[in-house]
């Protein structure tokens, strides 16, 4: 098994699965940001059964030293789909040749929003941990162009966070039509919204995520 510790050393074939993925579900596809990091596990069951059933591609984003483990839940699920993205530890950066582990998210966000539009990407479900609060007129205005009229966002938007982040710096990218948290799979903090999101509820004795 080769082993995945740059963007650079994901292959071609995978790329191009994606973008043959995408064009299927007609631009729509979901980012998940270390979905593990944290064991909750309402979310992880979640995120898991959201992995397994989606009808959308799925992009992971993970610590590239933690990909062999992530590999190791994703077999035994026997998950094979997602397209995973190495990040540097502890931040949504991805990972790259000739990058330093600290870096300014000018240069990491600018390769996970071409990877996306390349492939087609127009519309973006997001979730994963960590998810943040704090005031963001850009995520703010964003979220209220989606929400009736009679209705405003919170001044504290999720938009910090290695998650959090991710969702910020696509909506900043205005490279997508549609941008969406995935509530049920972030952690800690949640969006106050109510916005079509795919929908996954756990179900007893099964989890059988609704994606629209």
């Amino acid at each position: 098994m080769n082993k995945l510790k740059t963007v650079e050393d994901i292959a071609k074939k995978e790329l191009q699965a994606l973008r043959e993925n995408v064009e299927k579900s007609k631009g729509k596809a979901i980012v998940l940001v270390h979905p593990f990091y944290y064991q909750k596990e309402k979310e992880i069951k979640v995120s898991e059964e959201l992995i397994k059933k989606s009808k959308f591609p799925v992009i992971i984003l993970e610590e590239s030293e933690e990909i062999p483990l992530l590999k190791q839940r994703l077999q035994k699920l026997k998950i094979h789909s997602p397209l995973i993205l190495p990040t540097v530890s502890n931040t949504p950066n991805l990972k790259a040749k000739g990058v330093k582990a600290i870096v300014n998210w000018f240069f990491p966000a600018r390769k996970l929003i071409s990877i996306l539009s390349t492939a087609g990407v127009k519309r973006v479900f997001v979730g994963g941990m960590e998810t943040r609060k704090k005031p963001n007129l850009s995520v703010f205005m964003h979220e209220k162009k989606q929400l009736p009229a009679n209705r405003k966002p919170s001044a504290n938007t999720v938009s910090d966070g290695c998650a959090g982040l991710v969702y910020e710096k696509l909506i900043k990218s205005k490279k997508f039509d549609a941008i969406r948290l995935i509530p049920n799979t972030v952690f800690p903090d949640k969006p106050k919204y109510k916005l079509k999101t795919p929908k996954v509820k756990p179900k007893k004795p099964k989890l059988k995520p609704k994606l629209r």
